[in-house]
């Protein structure tokens, strides 16, 4: 591509470079303020929950995803459809894990009601997290890759970020980054792998999932999520 400025004198100059359009499909800062729900998205339509609104706020900073025990609930951004997405978010939980912990999960292509490929973190005892990429099919889940995120202890309210990218078909390749959000991101993907199954070939929507062990004890967690974008896949 060739820039050409022409001054008021009639004088020229240009200068030529590569330039890279990438186009969001969906974002969101969580700016505003909703008692009950989470509102509409700055880019990507009005969330759609999964549990009861009271269980869903935004504060003007971010938004809030409290947890049931032995439950689960979530919020999907439904006009998104698309085949190929890079999912970036912040989550951070406001409480410690107790009794067999919570599990909070980045979907990225969601066919329909419990059909989706996710990266699932589970916040333990002690500050350990764990990372699954899995598959859900007919509300059955199934690990496909998982580890234990090294260099991380984690206390109530660190910000971790999570990417998410989902592409192609038969196979589809899922691979996931957590980080803590003030640190650089980091070069290698932390998870990788390829899954073949029918029923998620096609394009799906995103969203953020929450499900508390029933073993959990005292007051159910709530997570934050903010600085959510999804766009066509990076490097």
């Amino acid at each position: 591509m060739t820039l050409t400025v022409t001054d008021n004198d009639g004088g020229t100059t240009s200068t030529s470079g590569n330039v890279t359009v990438t186009s969001a499909y969906a974002t969101d800062t969580f700016t505003r303020t909703v008692a009950n729900g989470l509102g509409t998205a700055n880019l990507g339509g009005a969330w759609s929950l999964v549990g009861t609104a009271s269980s869903f706020s935004v504060n003007g900073t971010a938004g809030r995803i409290g947890g049931i025990v032995n439950g689960t609930t979530a919020a999907y951004l439904t006009a998104v459809r698309q085949l190929n997405t890079d999912t970036t978010v912040d989550l951070s939980l406001n409480t410690a894990a107790t009794g067999g912990g919570t599990y909070v999960s980045v979907v990225g292509r969601r066919i329909s009601n419990a059909n989706d490929y996710r990266v699932k973190l589970r916040y333990v005892a002690g500050g350990t997290l764990s990372a699954y990429l899995s598959r859900t099919v007919g509300n059955t889940e199934t690990a496909l890759a998982s580890v234990i995120v090294p260099g991380l202890t984690l206390v109530p309210g660190d910000v971790l970020r999570v990417r998410l990218q989902v592409t192609g078909t038969g196979p589809t390749t899922i691979r996931a980054k957590i980080w803590r959000a003030t640190v650089t991101e980091p070069t290698a993907w932390l998870l990788t792998t390829t899954d073949t199954t029918a029923a998620l070939q096609a394009a799906g929507d995103v969203g953020v999932l929450h499900y508390v062990s029933g073993s959990w004890t005292g007051t159910a967690p709530v997570v934050s999520v903010d600085n959510l974008n999804v766009t066509p896949p990076g490097p």
